[in-house]
């Protein structure tokens, strides 16, 4: 029996992709995981993290990353409905990543707060594959093939922001909590630029671009 884990990394960040990540794994290979010391990302330094990526993809029957671009998480954030914005994406990506690996278990991180939501967002879009889905709130501290899948995410959108940086100069961390990275966003809207590596669809943007709608300065993504 094979068991696949999916995560992601990025989500709330207004700059740079959106990156989900899944792996698959047999009985030994999920024993490979635990001994090598995976667990979840954000409980490992980024140098760990690195170094853990090619015991994963040794311990891994088969791997997949996606890098979703900012340009297409606004288009689905633009949509402002009810099951159909970053959360129906990320189901979007989870099904293709599940119908890639047809593992016989899938266990999912839910970024809905109600998991059998989000695990019914990917049966509808798995084309009538057959596959037994745990989907699960922080399931990356649950299951070691979401943790797992969870370092490879991080990793690979950490190279990427890194490259970014290197190319643009520093935002700060790329969450709309920073006051370097808000600056950073003022400074394009005042020079009237809109790089793709923004996501520009984000609550942050309208409260920098219209500040007097909102009575306070705390910033947030739209999820």
């Amino acid at each position: 029996m094979t068991r696949s884990g999916t995560d992601e990394a990025g989500r709330g960040s207004i700059v740079g992709p959106l990156v989900i990540a899944s792996v698959l794994v047999d009985v030994k290979g999920i024993r490979k995981l635990r001994e090598c010391g995976v667990k979840d990302s954000k409980k490992l330094s980024p140098s760990r993290r690195r170094a853990l990526v090619p015991f994963i993809e040794d311990a891994s029957q088969s791997c997949i990353v996606t890098y979703v671009t900012p340009s297409n998480v606004d288009e689905y954030v633009r949509r402002r409905r009810k099951y159909m914005t970053l959360n129906k994406l990320e189901a979007e990506v989870a099904a293709a990543h599940l119908r890639f690996l047809r593992p016989s278990v899938a266990y999912l991180d839910s970024p809905y707060p109600i998991p059998k939501v989000f695990k019914r967002m990917v049966k509808g879009a798995l084309d009538g594959m057959k596959v037994r889905i745990v989907s699960e709130n922080r399931s990356e501290s649950a299951h070691v093939e979401v943790a797992a899948a969870s370092v490879l995410a991080k990793v690979r959108r950490d190279e990427l922001v890194g490259e970014l940086r290197a190319r643009i100069g520093d935002f700060g961390s790329g969450y709309p909590s920073d006051p370097r990275t808000r600056r950073f966003i003022s400074d394009l809207i005042s020079r009237r630029e809109r790089p793709s590596f923004v996501r520009w669809s984000w609550k942050t943007v309208d409260r920098l671009v219209r500040p007097a709608r909102y009575p306070s300065s705390e910033t947030s993504a739209t999820k």
